[in-house]
Order: structure tokens, then sequence, then C-alpha cells
């Protein structure tokens, strides 16, 4: 990560301010506190995520590996949610040409309408749109422990 000017200022003010050196008011105190807790919370929240990701590779990594389950588990997650991610993406499809055609129809490009529906569903909005329908799908299926 490279740091800015404005970055080396802002950890020097904040050292200076903990080692109480530097002479200040209660509202730069304030202010400064107030910085100085965001960035922790920040530098935690990142400190957190380096953790899981640390977990997650280590998890991976070591055995026992369950090719079996993992297979299961995406047969169940994606091809048996295919038909309502289809649905989906057909209802979004037709949205997106009823409103778009008007605009293309002023330019002349009437034609080109097919065309960009489906550049815009598979590059743009399919990917988002599956993620959704799918986590959907499982949160749905699986449910909170609890229900069951």
């Amino acid at each position: 990560m490279k740091l800015t000017t404005q970055t080396y200022a802002l950890l020097a003010i904040m050292f200076l301010i903990s080692a109480d050196v530097w002479p200040r008011s209660d509202q730069l105190r304030a202010t400064l506190g107030g910085t100085r807790r965001v960035t922790l919370g920040v530098l935690e929240w990142l400190g957190g995520i380096a953790e899981f990701c640390a977990r997650l590779i280590k998890t991976a990594v070591m055995p026992p590996y369950e090719g079996r389950e993992l297979v299961r588990q995406m047969d169940e997650i994606g091809a048996k949610s295919l038909p309502l991610v289809a649905l989906a993406g057909a209802a979004i499809g037709v949205v997106l040409s009823l409103h778009t055609r008007d605009t293309l129809t002023q330019f002349g490009a009437e034609s080109m309408l097919p065309t960009l529906i489906i550049l815009s569903l598979f590059k743009e909005s399919g990917p988002i749109m599956t993620a959704l329908v799918v986590s959907g799908r499982v949160g749905a299926v699986s449910g909170p422990s609890w229900v069951r």
C-alpha cells in the first residue's frame, strides 16, 4: 500500500497526540480523537478480514478434502437454481427491453435492441442478478437452524 503525504501527516499528528508532546485545545483533542477511533476501527475491520482469509486458506489446504460434498453442494446450489435464475433473467430482460426501446427508436437503432439486451444481461447485470437469486434461494432452502 502506497502511503501519501497526507497519510504520513495524519500518522504523525496521531503519534504526537498520543505521546502528549503537542499542545492542543479540547476541540482539537476531540476531533483528532474521533479520527483516531475511526482509523483504529477501519484497521480492526481490515485485520478481521485478514484473519478470516488466513483461516480460510489454512482450512482449504488441510486434509480431509471433501470433494464429494463439494460436488453435492455445487449440484444443490448451482444446477437446481438454474430455472429460477433463468426466469428472473427473462423478466429483467423484458423490462430492460421495454425501457430502452423508446430511446433506441429515437435514434433509429431499434435493430440493435436484442444485441444491447444480451450484452447488458451477460456483462453487467447477469452476475449480480444470479448471485442475488441464488443466495436468496439458498437462504430460503436452508433457513436458520432454529426453524428446523
